[in-house]
């Protein structure tokens, strides 16, 4: 995460077993890339950022709103093949998680904001929240189409269901008036003229 570099391998299988070789150039995306995810046909990488590092105050409690980029992944083998940085859209603060629906037209970043600072903290944030990216499968291009705060601490992951109508978020725990302890929320994807994300009443409580 310190290089701010994303290096590819590839499975190569045979009659001795498996091997990982390098594939293609390594790519310089944002400052402190923090998870990456396939698309589901493979074309592209997607990573959150999460602009954290030793120069940074606190080391990520001054850190700059994140960002989400996309590379391109190249075909082939050998020296020919070439990976290529595609696509950049800024999200909330601290995009831990990142999810990719089923047919990669769609990313929601995870933004933990400041949720976890002290509530007398002038950094503090009593929410945090969801960015809506739409995607563009061939491309690799990206648009932010919304910001959603919602009671949760430390959201830090999530995931679509198999049909790409819902997400569940997981959170680490919620601010004073929901349930003590972490929760897995259910949020619906409506997609047509006007893409949002709108949260369920279906919350499943976890531990911490």
């Amino acid at each position: 995460v310190d290089q701010a570099t994303i290096h590819f391998g590839r499975v190569v299988r045979g009659e001795d077993g498996v091997t990982l070789v390098p594939h293609g150039n390594a790519v310089l995306t944002s400052k402190y890339p923090f998870m990456g995810r396939f698309t589901p046909d493979g074309r592209h990488y997607v990573t959150s950022n999460l602009y954290w590092g030793p120069d940074v105050v606190g080391i990520w409690t001054e850190a700059p709103a994140g960002d989400v980029t996309t590379i391109r992944v190249g075909t082939g083998t050998g020296e020919e093949v070439q990976n290529r940085l595609v696509g950049r859209v800024g999200v909330g603060r601290s995009p831990e998680g990142i999810a990719i629906s089923p047919n990669g037209e769609w990313i929601v970043a995870m933004d933990m904001e400041v949720s976890y600072a002290p509530a007398d903290d002038p950094r503090f944030t009593p929410y945090s929240t969801l960015s809506l990216i739409a995607l563009d499968p061939e491309s690799g291009q990206m648009e932010r189409v919304g910001t959603y705060p919602y009671n949760a601490v430390l959201p830090e992951a999530g995931a679509f269901d198999a049909s790409g109508e819902y997400l569940m978020v997981v959170n680490y725990d919620q601010f004073e008036g929901g349930p003590e302890g972490g929760s897995i929320d259910f949020w619906r994807l409506i997609t047509g003229d006007d893409p949002k994300l709108v949260q369920t009443r279906t919350s499943i409580p976890v531990s911490h």
